[in-house]
């Protein structure tokens, strides 16, 4: 028995369960499955800054991982989230890539997704099958917080 587990249930050498699902004690294994799924695919620009991001202080692992949905649910938060940084201008990687994928494959396709994070992006990756099918990854910008309430940039007392 798994001492992590307490189920009973056993894990293979990537650290997933035998029924294929890990379980919140392994999360902070989510960072060295990734990495072996990312090294078992193909070297792409968005490859080599998902391998810088993993590799990153920074690199933050969401405890609700993985996460599950099917691939138009995927596709359609990819698009938007492509039109959205365009508009805005913000920079991205892997989003291009990763609906030219998702685009090929069943709609109904159950899709494995971890959320992730360091100090300058903020993403998602996808997993079918045992494949890293991409990720969208975009910059992390926005507000500044100050102290008070402030209106049109003057603080008011």
């Amino acid at each position: 028995m798994d001492p992590l587990d307490g189920m009973g249930r056993t894990r293979d050498a990537s650290g997933r369960y035998e029924n294929g699902c890990k379980g919140i004690a392994l999360m902070k294994n989510d960072v060295a499955y990734l990495t072996k799924l990312l090294d078992q695919t193909a070297e792409k620009p968005w490859t080599e800054k998902l391998r810088t991001m993993f590799a990153s202080d920074s690199f933050m692992e969401k405890a609700d991982n993985p996460q599950s949905c099917i691939v138009s649910f995927a596709l359609n938060q990819a698009n938007r989230r492509l039109k959205y940084t365009q508009t805005i201008g913000k920079e991205t990687f892997g989003i291009d890539e990763l609906i030219a994928v998702l685009s090929t494959l069943d709609q109904r396709k159950e899709l494995e997704f971890f959320s992730i994070e360091n100090s300058k992006y903020l993403g998602t990756c996808y997993i079918a099958d045992e494949r890293m099918l991409g990720c969208e990854c975009v910059l992390k910008t926005g507000t500044v917080s100050k102290p008070g309430l402030w209106i049109d940039g003057k603080q008011i007392n």
